[in-house]
C-alpha cells in the first residue's frame, strides 16, 4: 500500500499551551441555561473522571470558576478559539467584507477578496484541531462563491 500525504492549508498557532477561565455547572438533564455550552470536563484537575457541565465565559450565579486547559476538551478549546476569532472579525471588518454561514455548527468565515458579477473570490478560514499532530490552528482554503 502506498502512503500518501494530504496537503492541508493548516496554519498552527504559535502557542499551543492554551488555558482559559470558564464558569461551569454540573449538567443534570436540565434545559440549556442562558445559552450555555454543554461539554465534558474533568471533575477536578487531577482526576481522570469526566462529567458533563454547562459552560459559560461569563460569571453566573450557581456556576463555579474553573481554569480550563486545551487538553481537557479540544471541542471546547476550538469553540473558544472560534468565539475569539469571530469577535475579532466582527470588530475589525465591515460586515460586507465577510460571510458567516447560517449553519450555527459551521465554524468558518468566508473573507471576500474580490467581487465579480458571477460571485465572490475569497478565503474560507476556521479554527481546527489537527489530531494527528495534537495542534490547534486554522484551516484556510481559497474559494469562489456564487
Amino acid at each position: 500500500m502506498i502512503s500518501q500525504l494530504i496537503d492541508l492549508n493548516f496554519f498552527s498557532l504559535d502557542n499551543q499551551e492554551i488555558s482559559f477561565k470558564i464558569y461551569r455547572k454540573r449538567f443534570n438533564n436540565q434545559d440549556n441555561i442562558l445559552n450555555c455550552y454543554k461539554a465534558k470536563l474533568p471533575i477536578n484537575k487531577i482526576d481522570s473522571k469526566y462529567t458533563d457541565y454547562w459552560i459559560t465565559l461569563n460569571q453566573i450565579n450557581g456556576f463555579e470558576y474553573f481554569l480550563c486547559s486545551q487538553d481537557f476538551n479540544y471541542y471546547l478549546t476550538i469553540k473558544l478559539i472560534w468565539d475569539i476569532f469571530l469577535d475579532k472579525i466582527k470588530n475589525s471588518l465591515n460586515n460586507s467584507e465577510y460571510i458567516i454561514p447560517k449553519n450555527k455548527f459551521s465554524r468558518s468565515i468566508f473573507l471576500i477578496i474580490k467581487r465579480y458579477n458571477e460571485g465572490n473570490e475569497g478565503i474560507n478560514i476556521g479554527p481546527y484541531y489537527l489530531k494527528v499532530e495534537s495542534k490547534y490552528g486554522f484551516l484556510v482554503d481559497f474559494r469562489f462563491k456564487k
